[in-house]
């Protein structure tokens, strides 16, 4: 963490910390977690429970461990499947796609005389939802729990949570995992983004929807990557060896300290340094999940990793192949939300890394079945975790609606598509512009963190602008705010006294109220272009 300022490594922290006890007890281990030998007899991942959501329309895997080759019958709404286990105990069937269903039925699995039996098994959509503590942020704590919780319970949205895992080898399950129903008792232990998107999914499709619950506060992305895939390029390797080898060395103090008496509780190596560590929750939180049939991920993270864009955006595209790859289940849908903004002051992370950051992020767009959702305008500036996930959910969740389930709705703001110099001005014209741009009104005052009362006035750029946020470069190399104003589907930018202008970009400040959108709600792309 020490290459964040103190505001995101305390939050991050403390956040992680939440989490922890939200979700139940952690741990680190160099062991594999025991399947068939602990189980003997039959054992299914613990995925598999109670309210269980089963993916629709695909084939679904269904798997665990019995005795080595014994034979493993699975029934599920009128399908009969059956396996052999291999010489270690491990099986596994497919079932048929299933329609979507929201008539809970068991789910049965036998083998050697023994039953498991689940009940209230439904079909639906599945979404893993992942990053870190802008992801993790349970609803409990945005200040909505109240206003959620007077609706009531909803058997069709269920979410599946699962104790944090930082694990040096890839483990096969993981521990203290459970299906529940999203309601009023229940809503507290959701993740506030997740939900926001589950919510909106169900509302639309109208059939069941779980989402998996899996991330973990103050963690880089390297974190939730397989050691083969940060392998697979030098500068990744390194930073993979460099993780690897100090949780090594600070797992060799925690035993040196603790064989000395040493209080549990105050370890040299603290067990958040193990969550930070290059492919340990990819193996412990991850991994163990790789089997099961999904229709997609939503991701929110990239605050840990402010410290070298650049790099990240190496790891980024990286890690969303990777996880493809590691389902086996082609080009599933990858969806992500771009960072929202923070002024950063002190610490080493330069003045700038947040704006560098959301276009890096861009960039994996360039990959088949990647959204991104654009949250600029739920900024808080001296907080790097907003607490309106609201719009991030929907936004994420209305990229699912459009590109996957076929609905005619808007899912994008406007996004840059050319510009042309027209004398002593310069069009632009945006692709997505839904019902039509519009310029959101700007604030006179605003809270810089959202929990706190205090305000401030709003300063802005250009007082006379419509538009707040666009800004020319000039032939020294300077950026200069440009008054900007909607011109039908266009944005005009006004050059004044500007004579040679190398190139124009919007929103490509760290923190600001930037306030051009379409009429359907969702804010302009941030971007930077050349003019000719």
């Amino acid at each position: 963490m020490k290459n964040l300022p103190s505001r995101i490594r305390h939050f991050s922290l403390y956040t992680g910390v939440i989490l922890c006890l939200c979700l139940g007890i952690t741990s680190i281990s160099a062991q594999e977690q025991p399947v068939a030998s602990a189980a003997p007899q039959l054992k299914l991942p613990a995925v598999f429970c109670n309210q269980l959501v089963l993916q629709r329309e695909k084939p679904v895997r269904i798997w665990g461990w019995a005795q080595a080759n014994a034979t493993v019958t699975v029934d599920f709404s009128g399908q009969t499947k059956e396996a052999k286990a291999d010489a270690q105990g491990k099986w596994q069937v497919e079932l048929a796609p299933l329609p979507a269903s929201a008539e809970g039925k068991p789910l049965v699995v036998r083998s050697g005389g023994v039953e498991k039996k689940f009940t209230d098994v439904v079909v639906g959509e599945v979404w893993f939802c992942s990053g870190q503590s802008n992801m993790g942020l349970l609803l409990g704590r945005t200040g909505n729990l109240a206003e959620e919780q007077k609706e009531p319970e909803n058997p069709q949205l269920r979410f599946f949570s699962y104790s944090n895992q930082a694990e040096v080898t890839p483990q096969q399950d993981v521990k203290n995992g459970r299906w529940f129903v999203a309601g009023p008792k229940t809503l507290g232990s959701t993740y506030a983004t997740a939900y926001y998107f589950g919510k909106k999914l169900q509302k639309e499709l109208g059939i069941p929807v779980g989402l998996i619950q899996g991330a973990i506060g103050g963690t880089p992305i390297e974190a939730w990557m397989a050691r083969e895939t940060l392998a697979s390029e030098p500068e990744m390797n390194q930073i993979a060896e460099t993780g690897l080898k100090l949780n090594s060395d600070g797992e060799i103090k925690n035993k040196e300290y603790l064989a000395h008496g040493g209080d549990p509780k105050k370890l040299p190596w603290p067990l958040w340094r193990a969550y930070q560590t290059p492919s340990l929750l990819y193996n412990g939180m991850i991994h163990p999940f790789t089997p099961l049939t999904l229709r997609g991920f939503i991701w929110y993270q990239g605050e840990h990793n402010l410290g070298n864009p650049q790099v990240y955006g190496k790891l980024f595209p990286a890690h969303i192949k990777a996880w493809r790859s590691a389902w086996g289940q082609g080009d599933i849908p990858f969806y992500y939300c771009q960072l929202p903004g923070l002024v950063v002051k002190g610490g080493p992370t330069p003045e700038g890394n947040v704006a560098a950051m959301r276009m890096i992020q861009a960039q994996a767009l360039s990959l088949p079945k990647t959204g991104m959702a654009v949250i600029y305008d739920t900024a808080e500036e001296a907080d790097n975790h907003p607490v309106n996930k609201r719009p991030a959910g929907e936004r994420l969740a209305r990229l699912a609606l459009a590109n996957d389930y076929g609905k005619a709705i808007a899912f994008s703001g406007p996004v840059y598509a050319s510009s042309q110099r027209e004398g002593s001005r310069i069009r632009v014209r945006f692709s997505h512009l839904g019902s039509g741009l519009e310029a959101r009104e700007i604030p006179t005052e605003y809270r810089p963190v959202a929990r706190n009362p205090e305000t401030k006035p709003v300063t802005r750029t250009n007082p006379a602008s419509q538009l707040e946020g666009f800004q020319i470069q000039n032939e020294q190399g300077a950026w200069i705010w440009a008054d900007a104003r909607i011109d039908g589907d266009t944005v005009i930018i006004d050059l004044k006294d500007a004579t040679q202008v190398k190139a124009i970009r919007y929103a490509c400040v760290d923190f600001g109220f930037f306030n051009l959108f379409n009429k359907d709600g969702l804010p302009a792309a941030p971007f930077e272009s050349s003019v000719k």
